[in-house]
């Protein structure tokens, strides 16, 4: 082979690199995946439901499945859209297994819900998905180059949760929505920017984004990239597009005939009105539309539910928990995901670039934010990560792909290497997570993950880096150290509160060197005091003209049976009263402490409660505190 004949090959190196990554990523779906879980049940059973039964009642296939019943069905159908292919494919296979004799086939419910049945949906998505990233590849590549490219693509699928939600959880929507916005968001890029589209293109346009909607109602936001593209250059004769412009500069493909074409393309007029090309769209978009409100219909006339209950109060706009959804060790997007930040950094440069992209994605980003941060879930549930933005990492590909060519000089010394720890990362986490080494709905301490040497940097006096500003803010507000946020930071201030001092309310103990872990006794989980002094933190927003009370369970416990002690309790350094209790092994004492309206004692935030033992106890007295106790103060309590 001539050195002509390698250099077709070494051009396309990129892509032959993205399809085996990708085959590595289809056999990690084969091997680990988690089967159908959560709102998947009902996108796969409805699939089968209507193929084999002519219905929606999905009762049977949950039950099957070893599935909750779930009553508030009312789903988008855009993964059964997507999955029905292939599902489709494995039904005739399977009936003509039968009929010839080759294979026996299921009967009852288990038809259609066996594992070829499944693969077919785990499959679907990941094709779906696979489409989006080379669609996303190939823009970026027009304008950087294969490299940069293949730097982007590579972040993007494996150091983001898109992989998690590839591999472990394919039937959740979020694989499949990162796919079709991507593909929606790359055609309307490329024919929209050009001017006037066929109609044909138009049409195509509209029912990607339609079946993106479908997908996942909250991709509708992506519908300002083409509305920014009509309403901004139709209508008058457009200079060739910045991503033309932009590969002269940058070097990265100008040569391709196919650019070259799509070039001569971008620079003629607009010949319809743009109210013609959102017609056509809306063509594209009906048959989608039209199949949701069909299935709608039959939900509605077919089960008996409510939409009120689970659903009611889902949103409260005026109060969103914005830093928590992007910086919170509880499926913050930021914080589990670093390389998002470099994306976020780099759309809002590559804004003076192209504002046709970033500017709607800026937008997208941070409506985002606002709506998944006003839900009560914020967090996601059981999520890998913020996994309500898989959809955006397509809109935010180019700004990574622009901070990566702007440090395309130190790719040795910068960008491999990072490129290496943002990819280990994500990794790590996924395996601590899917061997359940990290908690699925909770906080967690970054400083735990990262092991005892790496700890060292989130632990304090330092924190953990990718939570900046949040947990620098929190330790400013709180006085606490910003190592505390990782635990701490996405609490919610409560005005009644039971606080037991079992494993998960030591993460509120002030010093826990000042206490030791008991364990549990016949009287429930407790912390021994270890020091003369120690505090529990407690997160409070009780109102100043509310009476509240504090209520404190412990006990001594020791050789001097029948003796009297007493433990002192103080809020934020001002005594409230004594416990007393008498030594041995009986029932904990349990004291509440009044603090009037307008005590000024505490403060809205996290508030210490410090416990000290009495100047002098008898010989091998330990105390134990049991829990803490805060609500609004009631009539004679505290005497």
């Amino acid at each position: 082979m001539t050195p002509a004949d390698r250099e077709p090959r070494r051009q396309h190196l990129d892509l032959y690199l993205i399809g085996a990554l990708l085959i590595l990523v289809a056999a990690a779906q084969h091997r680990w995946n988690e089967g159908i879980t959560s709102d998947g049940s009902l996108y796969f059973a409805h699939l089968r439901s209507l193929i084999f039964d002519r219905d929606l009642q999905i009762g049977p296939e949950l039950e099957f499945l070893h599935l909750p019943p779930r009553p508030h069905h009312i789903v988008p159908i855009g993964p059964s859209i997507l999955w029905a292919p292939l599902y489709l494919l494995v039904a005739l296979g399977d009936r003509l297994g039968s009929i010839l004799g080759l294979s026996s086939r299921a009967t009852g419910v288990a038809l259609g819900l066996t594992r070829p049945y499944l693969r077919a949906a785990f499959i679907g998505s990941f094709a779906v998905a696979s489409a989006g990233l080379v669609a996303l590849h190939l823009h970026v590549r027009r304008e950087f180059g294969p490299a940069i490219a293949l730097l982007t693509s590579t972040l993007t699928l494996v150091a983001t949760p898109l992989v998690w939600y590839i591999v472990f959880e394919p039937s959740m929507t979020h694989a499949a929505s990162f796919g079709v916005v991507s593909l929606a968001l790359v055609a309307s890029d490329r024919w929209l920017s050009a001017g006037s589209p066929t109609r044909g293109q138009a049409i195509a346009i509209g029912a990607l984004f339609a079946l993106a909607i479908l997908v996942r109602p909250e991709d509708g936001l992506f519908l300002v990239f083409p509305a920014a593209l009509i309403f901004r250059q139709a209508g008058r004769v457009l200079p060739p597009s910045h991503a033309s412009a932009d590969r002269r500069s940058l070097g990265g493909g100008g040569s391709d005939p196919a650019d070259q074409a799509g070039g001569s393309r971008r620079t003629r007029p607009t010949s319809a009105p743009p109210y013609m090309t959102i017609i056509n769209m809306a063509i594209g978009a009906a048959p989608l539309i039209l199949i949701q409100a069909a299935m709608l219909y039959f939900l509605f006339t077919s089960n008996d539910f409510s939409l009120a209950g689970g659903d009611e109060g889902y949103l409260s706009l005026l109060s969103p928990h914005l830093s928590d959804v992007l910086f919170s060790s509880r499926h913050g997007l930021l914080s589990w995901s670093p390389v998002v930040w470099a994306g976020l950094a780099g759309i809002l440069i590559y804004s003076r670039r192209n504002p046709r992209w970033a500017w709607p994605a800026l937008f997208v980003f941070t409506t985002m934010v606002w709506t998944n941060g006003s839900a009560h879930d914020w967090a996601g549930g059981w999520a890998f990560g913020g996994r309500r933005f898989v959809s955006i990492l397509g809109a935010l590909a180019p700004g990574l792909a622009f901070v990566a060519w702007k440090a395309r000089r130190h790719a040795v010394t910068l960008l491999a290497p990072a490129a290496v720890i943002l990819v280990v990362w994500n990794v790590t986490l996924m395996a601590k997570y899917h061997a359940g080494a990290i908690p699925r709905d909770e906080t967690i301490s970054w400083a735990d993950v990262l092991g005892p040497r790496l700890g060292a940097v989130a632990r304090p006096p330092l924190f953990y880096p990718f939570s900046v500003p949040a947990n620098v803010w929190f330790a400013w507000r709180e006085g606490l150290p910003a190592a505390r946020y990782d635990l701490l930071g996405s609490e919610p201030l409560r005005q009644e509160m039971y606080l037991p001092l079992n494993d998960w309310g030591a993460r509120f103990l002030d010093n826990p060197a000042d206490w030791e872990n008991g364990s549990a006794d016949a009287f429930g989980s407790r912390h021994f005091l270890r020091a003369a002094s120690a505090a529990i933190l407690v997160p409070l927003d009780v109102p100043a003209a509310s009476a509240f009370a504090l209520d404190v369970e412990a006990r001594a416990d020791g050789p001097a049976r029948d003796a009297m002690t007493s433990l002192a309790v103080s809020l934020n350094g001002r005594s409230i009263g004594d416990i007393p209790m008498p030594i041995g092994a009986t029932p904990p004492a349990r004291k509440a402490f009044v603090l009037p309206a307008g005590a000024r004692i505490w403060r809205r935030g996290y508030n210490r409660v410090t416990i000290s033992q009495p100047s002098t106890v008898p010989p091998s007295t330990q105390f134990l505190v049991y829990a803490l106790r805060v609500g609004p103060a009631t009539a004679g309590q505290g005497r």
